[in-house]
């Protein structure tokens, strides 16, 4: 289970509190455990030299009982050691005992006090079974020399640490209730302001990526501190872009001049073709922030915008050019006609029936124009069900056979009578019978056009073949847009309204299939479209 900011916050605060407890408790106790052992080092220092004062003065047959005496007043266990390590004396143990004392002449204690006149150890004794502190220092005795030694038990220093950390214990338990119910209350006041401040994070970050524009925000060392999917995509920059340097990974040398025109305090506004395949076009304004040095760079993406337009203006330049002729033809025949050629009975009906040539093209190109509307508004209803090939192909031959007698040219289906694809049948009726026509019309007299078909990885790829003049390389990207004439007079000449082609391309596309020209061996085009095979 996640905690939320207001727990958080709580808990930061009893850990902070718990470690300061800690750490000062192990630092005091240390404190306290070392000048406990200076203390009793400094005490057993005095005792051990006044039982050297005693020591030196007594015969040697004596010395357990001095011991004895002195580890009374001293309230510590003393031990007189001879030069050898025997034990002469210990306040702790009975003069017939001392007989089974090992020698001490390796203590640490001992030891240190031959080499430096003085020996302090910390170990357990054995003998007493608990902690003690020994200190010895030499002696001096007409007997023979030796060493008097001193030792206390820890235990005071053991029960003075126990007594600072019931101390600290419940000092840091008061401590600790103290804190955490102030930390509940600043965690809570807390929690609410950042609470706050996160929604409004995340709103901040929701309107900036629900954007139509591109945003990108920099500091003042030109460092990206901001930025929304749509910048990221329209500039083409890498995924973690956003805190790197403006400099390094932004390529667009126009951006940068308008930076830094933004840098003096200025706001830039222009339209930049951003580079790229395919380039972008878009509108960009910089505006400086209050910030010293800092910008915001806010860029709408005009590109697609701008083909409609073109697209628009093209439109409207090629319908007015292609119906210029035809009502220029009309108005002047219907003019002579008024004129009085309508009751000449030799040109009269030449006339009327060049009106009525250049109405039906007028319809013609007007008829072809709502079908590509429609198409490419998604308005078209398709009734998508297994259509045999070769069936649509007949179909199609029929509707263009009287134009191919006339010219001669030998129309011929090559297409298994069980092949079959996915589609609508008006709309591939349609296809058909614009390829078949396109290319009756551009195959010379006495030429042939076939349709093909056969089944692919992909679906079914249908061909019209011809042996016409062919399609330069040049002109195969465009051959089926809008009016896109390769020969313009001769194609007027042939009756076309330059749109065949683009409707076969928009129906293929409704289909969900692909079409595309390429050269036929020996010369002549190949018109080629795919589409899905059926399953039946």
């Amino acid at each position: 289970m996640s905690l939320g900011i207001r727990g958080k916050l709580f808990l930061s605060a009893a850990a902070a509190v718990t470690v300061l407890v800690l750490v000062s408790g192990l630092y005091l106790e240390g404190r306290l455990r070392a000048s406990q052992l200076l203390q009793i080092e400094a005490d057993l220092l005095r005792g051990a030299r006044a039982a050297r004062e005693l020591v030196e003065g007594a015969p040697e047959g004596i010395l357990d009982e001095v011991a004895d005496r002195m580890g009374e007043a001293l309230a510590a266990r003393v031990t007189i050691i001879g030069p050898t390590g025997v034990v002469l004396g210990d306040s702790k143990i009975s003069a017939d005992g001392l007989a089974n004392l090992e020698n001490h002449a390796d203590r640490p204690e001992i030891l240190d006090a031959a080499e430096f006149g003085r020996g302090v150890a910390r170990r357990y004794s054995r003998t007493l079974d608990e902690d003690m502190l020994y200190l010895a220092i030499p002696y001096d005795h007409p007997g023979g020399g030796g060493f008097v030694r001193v030792a206390l038990p820890l235990t005071q220093v053991d029960e003075a640490a126990m007594r600072l950390r019931a101390v600290l214990a419940v000092g840091g338990a008061l401590g600790l209730a103290l804190a955490l119910l102030g930390g509940g209350v600043v965690s809570h006041l807390l929690s609410r302001d950042v609470r706050a401040l996160a929604r409004g994070r995340d709103r901040f970050s929701a309107v900036i990526e629900g954007m139509d524009a591109a945003v990108m925000a920099v500091d003042g060392g030109r460092r990206i501190t901001l930025i929304n999917a749509r910048a990221t995509r329209l500039l083409r920059l890498p995924p973690d872009a956003d805190g790197q340097p403006f400099d390094q990974v932004v390529q667009v040398p126009d951006l940068h001049r308008m930076l830094v025109q933004a840098e003096q305090g200025e706001t830039a506004f222009e339209e930049l073709t951003l580079p790229g395949n395919p380039p972008r076009i878009a509108t960009v304004r910089v505006t400086p922030q209050r910030a010293p040095g800092g910008a915001v760079l806010v860029m709408h993406d005009i590109t697609r915008q701008q083909r409609l337009e073109t697209v628009r203006r093209d439109f409207v330049a090629n319908v007015s050019h292609e119906l210029r002729t035809p009502v220029t033809v009309i108005r002047a025949n219907a003019e002579t006609l008024l004129d009085g050629a309508i009751d000449d009975p030799a040109r009269g009906p030449q006339f009327l029936s060049a009106v009525l040539r250049n109405a039906e093209r007028m319809s013609q190109i007007v008829s072809d124009l709502l079908d590509l509307t429609r198409i490419e508004s998604g308005k078209l209803a398709l009734d998508i069900r297994p259509i045999a090939v070769h069936s649509a192909a007949s179909r199609a031959l029929d509707s263009v056979a009287e134009a191919a007698a006339a010219r001669s040219v030998d129309v011929r289906i090559d297409v298994d009578d069980d092949l079959r694809v996915s589609a609508d049948a008006q709309a591939l009726d349609q296809i058909l019978v614009n390829l078949l026509d396109n290319a009756v019309k551009y195959t010379p007299a006495g030429g042939h056009v076939v349709v093909e078909a056969g089944p692919r990885e992909t679906g079914v790829r249908v061909e019209v073949r011809d042996d016409g003049p062919g399609i330069e390389p040049r002109h195969r990207d465009r051959i089926f847009e809008r009016f896109y004439r390769v020969d313009k007079g001769r194609s007027r000449e042939m009756g076309g309204t330059g749109l065949g082609l683009a409707i076969v391309k928009h129906l293929v596309a409704a289909l969900g299939g692909e079409i595309g020209v390429e050269p036929a061996d020996g010369g002549g085009s190949v018109f080629w479209i795919i589409l899905d095979r059926s399953a039946d």
